[in-house]
């Protein structure tokens, strides 16, 4: 471990390319696309060098100005040695005494950030408390101006100077405003492709099966666990999701049941991974329903189908779905996971059933 002193200071201009150069790399992906200019950033260092960042922007809202926390990385050579830890405090310290507040958002498997955040008194919101900080104005474009239209499977943090922030706190509303959202995503699809009345009903009706038998049996993976905690949907990306629905399937927000505490640890690993392997488990057997006269069956079968495919991919902007907390538990296990979706992949194809 690297016990050299970190020093926390704002980036010098001559500086603000490379650390968004070594911001990209960090993230890699999809993600290293949404890494902004480091225009307002404050950078760790050690010896000298640059090993990490925090970038943020000023958004004016109701004559407040609130920090907006657009990047935050720190080199993987340098990770695991609280450097990451040193860089929030401090640059948090200094936007809580300059701005009115600080606003974030933070991929919803990303446990360090989120960990970091709420030990500086960060509460994970809904829109509908942007919008009731901000106005609804401010708050639709909050959501455009940065990333956060984009950030599938992304939390929205806030901490507003001296004012109390109602958190996400009741699974029950969030569960139904997961009912609720998706729905209203999809329904733009099948209005388009759906003229018969009955037709639409089926397709509906399979969707919210779907819905059900997500949560459903996430919930019960995450009793086993016998963790405290609470379901919750994410915020970010709503306008993506959309727009792949129109193109042709209903991509559904994400809501899961999340822990209250989390642990960087082989045992809590697998029990972020258990629900998923349960409910990939369940899905594996869905598309039979094809053989089937029943065309709601049919219709269950041909989403859970494709749902089944999302489920092993352990990449943004699809690891939400499950696949990468299954291949951060166990490699072996998600490789027995990817071939036998390959062969149920196969099967259905050579006998033309989806």
């Amino acid at each position: 471990m690297n016990n050299k002193e970190v020093t926390i200071r704002k980036i010098k201009k001559s500086e603000k390319k490379y650390v968004k150069k070594l911001a990209r790399i960090t993230y890699l992906g999809l993600e290293s696309l949404f890494v902004s200019n480091f225009n307002n950033a404050f950078v760790a260092l050690i010896d000298d060098e640059i090993v990490g960042g925090i970038n943020y922007k000023i958004i004016k809202c109701q004559n407040k100005k609130i920090a907006y926390i657009s990047d935050a990385f720190v080199d993987k050579s340098y990770q695991n040695q609280n450097i990451g830890k040193k860089l929030y405090n401090e640059t948090i310290k200094f936007l809580e005494e300059t701005y009115d507040g600080v606003i974030t958002i933070v991929r919803e498997d990303n446990i360090k950030s989120s960990k970091l955040l709420e030990n500086n008194k960060f509460k994970k919101v809904g829109f509908n408390e942007i919008i009731y900080n901000f106005g609804f104005i401010n708050a639709i474009k909050f959501y455009f101006t940065t990333f956060t239209w984009l950030a599938v499977g992304y939390d929205i943090y806030l901490k507003i100077n001296d004012k109390k922030i109602i958190e996400k706190n009741s699974s029950l509303t969030q569960i139904i405003w997961f009912f609720i959202l998706n729905l209203i995503l999809a329904l733009p699809l099948w209005l388009t492709i759906h003229s018969n009345i009955d037709n639409l009903n089926i397709t509906i009706l399979a969707y919210l099966t779907i819905l059900t038998i997500f949560i459903l049996i996430r919930y019960i993976g995450f009793k086993t666990t016998k963790e405290k905690g609470k379901f919750r949907i994410n915020n970010g990306g709503i306008l993506i999701n959309l727009l792949v629905s129109l193109l042709g399937f209903p991509y559904m927000i994400n809501g899961n049941w999340y822990p209250n505490k989390y642990q960087n640890t082989k045992e809590f690993n697998e029990k972020l991974a258990r629900p998923e392997l349960i409910k990939w488990f369940i899905f594996l057997f869905l598309p039979f329903l094809y053989f089937t006269s029943s065309a709601y069956l049919k219709e269950l079968a041909q989403i859970s189908f494709v749902y089944l495919i999302l489920f092993v991919i352990p990449i943004y902007p699809f690891s939400y779905f499950g696949g990468k907390r299954i291949y951060n538990y166990s490699k072996k296990i998600w490789v027995i996971v990817l071939v036998m979706t390959l062969i149920m992949v196969t099967m259905m194809y050579k006998f033309t059933l989806i």
